[in-house]
């Protein structure tokens, strides 16, 4: 075929293409569903009364999909909720410690959308948030967690999954374990131990909004 010419795959796409624009369009509707499942899970467990010590807290969860049209490989659906830390000694929380996002994305090394479980360490309270999750996940929960990894400074990927009826089954324990290896990885930087002593009061952590 002349280099002028067009391929036998880029006629089929043309001949398709409307098709294949309205099944984008309904996989972004599904997407877009399923993120609202994660939402109303993620509303539920942030609002509950935690246990123990109060030295972690989620607050409510966000849509941080994409807000209008983008490039096909670029839609996101994403619930992302913000953890507050308290460090010993202190009386206050220290917002944004870090961000953990639950992500419909296009992934290119599995060369398809997967859901994605994201940390974000803010570095603003402990640097090492990121990198204990990542730890602990491969040191005992490495099967529970596929596709876990540390990317780049700041950022643990805790798992990937593929779409389909099994993670519509599974989705609230799989949010669920992800939030619990994160309050883990909290009590191995923040041991309950630390918060025996007298609190003292630092007025650079502020609880206000």
């Amino acid at each position: 075929m002349s280099e002028q010419g067009f391929t036998e795959v880029s006629m089929t796409y043309n001949n398709h293409v409307v098709n294949l624009d309205r099944a984008r369009q309904g996989f972004e509707e599904d997407t877009r569903r399923f993120n609202g499942l994660v939402l109303s899970h993620l509303a539920d467990v942030c609002s509950r009364e935690p246990d123990g010590i109060g030295k972690m807290r989620w607050r409510l969860p966000e849509d941080w999909s994409s807000a209008r049209e983008v490039a096909w490989l670029n839609f996101v659906a994403s619930a992302r909720i913000r953890l507050d830390l308290r460090p010993p000694q202190y009386k206050n929380f220290k917002k944004h410690a870090a961000y953990l996002y639950f992500e419909i994305r296009f992934d290119p090394d599995m060369g398809r959308f997967v859901l994605r479980c994201r940390l974000e360490n803010q570095n603003n309270v402990n640097a090492e948030i990121d990198e204990t999750v990542d730890q602990l996940i491969r040191d005992e929960r490495a099967a529970a967690f596929p596709g876990h990894d540390h990317i780049k400074s700041s950022t643990t990927i805790l798992f990937k999954r593929d779409l389909g009826e099994e993670l519509l089954d599974n989705i609230n324990q799989y949010v669920d374990s992800a939030l619990d290896v994160v309050a883990e990885a909290i009590d191995r930087i923040f041991p309950d131990a630390d918060y025996s002593a007298e609190v003292q009061v630092d007025e650079s952590l502020d609880d206000s909004e």
